[in-house]
């Protein structure tokens, strides 16, 4: 009888020692129940055979970037992106160990600016003024031909499955994950520009920006860079996300999940996209701190600090002080 060879499995989650406290907790059930998989935390020196990303929606974020190409993900936790959550663990390296899962290649965007190229977007890319409610001037191309200037609080170029983030917030349509699309998507547009949906294959530059603040790229809404002049070229990536999936995935009972949770309250039409992004923030992932807020979205504390008086000022979230400090809040929709 042939033995199955073993896998490396790469073990990512926010902190290092708290992944090894994990893994020597495991270590001698996966001995007897899954002996094939062989965990290590971290990536190592060589690429894995597969990777376990422990976290949350940002995490996974960055999680992803940091894979090499070709290596697939399993995410647990919490976030859209979870396969599952943390407390099934054990069940999840089981269906490793049979090869009871398939893999998903998602769309990632490549962004280059200066020369450089920053981490891979996953879920979207955002031109925005370096400072929260600044005006920015920009000009958008599309493989080379001029489509338009506007002006506005500036613009996001999200992939399918970043569709219901702040492309959504902002006035975006939803998108189907395995759809080969990109979507372009104006924040407040001063001449009232509407969100393009474009072929995957297609080669976006956003170049003539100006803003009394400067300008920011925020990819993911952690990796942020400064944009001093030159154009910001956005394309399809050669580095598709593989996530782990066991079963199929879903997608109209996730749509469903969507507007269920959505359709608790409504927000006012003219609402800053600020206020729109930490709403579905909040109405996704459930209650959340100011300081998490920035965190996960990216944006200025000042600007987080703003919207969140801008919902509560219109009922549309609630404030819970914590028990175990009261210095401490957690903000959560009104039901």
């Amino acid at each position: 009888m042939v033995e199955a060879p073993e896998r490396r499995i790469a073990v990512l989650g926010p902190r290092l020692s708290w992944v090894e406290d994990q893994l020597s907790r495991l270590h001698p059930w996966l001995r007897r129940a899954a002996p094939t998989l062989r965990l290590s935390a971290g990536l190592g020196t060589s690429p894995p055979d597969l990777a376990l990303i422990l976290g949350d929606g940002r995490f996974f974020l960055e999680g992803l970037a940091r894979l090499p190409h070709g290596v697939p993900a399993l995410c647990l936790g919490d976030g859209f992106l979870a396969e599952a959550p943390l407390s099934e663990l054990q069940g999840a390296l089981l269906r490793l160990h049979r090869n009871d899962y398939w893999v998903e290649d998602r769309l990632r965007l490549e962004v280059e600016h200066a020369g450089q190229t920053l981490p891979p977007a996953l879920n979207d890319v955002a031109i925005i003024a370096a400072r929260g409610a600044g005006f920015v001037r920009y000009a958008l191309q599309l493989d080379g031909e001029a489509v338009w200037r506007d002006s506005g609080d500036g613009i996001v170029v999200a992939t399918p499955t970043g569709s219901t983030g702040y492309c959504l917030s902002a006035g975006g349509p939803l998108v189907v994950e395995n759809t080969r699309a990109i979507v372009l998507v104006p924040i407040c547009s001063a001449t009232q520009k509407g969100p393009i949906v474009v072929d995957e294959g297609s080669e976006i530059a956003i170049g003539d920006l100006q803003s009394v603040a400067g300008c920011e790229v925020v990819v993911d809404g952690y990796s942020r860079r400064r944009i001093r002049r030159g154009t910001v070229q956005i394309r399809r990536s050669p580095s598709p996300a593989r996530l782990i999936h066991f079963g199929r995935v879903p997608r109209l009972r996730l749509f469903g999940r969507i507007y269920k949770r959505a359709g608790r309250a409504q927000l006012p039409p003219e609402a800053p996209p600020s206020a729109k992004y930490v709403w579905k923030l909040l109405v996704y992932e459930g209650p959340m701190s100011q300081r998490d807020l920035a965190t996960e979205s990216g944006l200025p504390v000042r600007t987080v600090r703003n919207a969140l008086r801008y919902l509560m000022d219109r009922e549309l979230i609630v404030r819970q002080t914590l028990l175990s400090d009261a210095r401490q809040a957690l903000f959560l929709p009104r039901r």
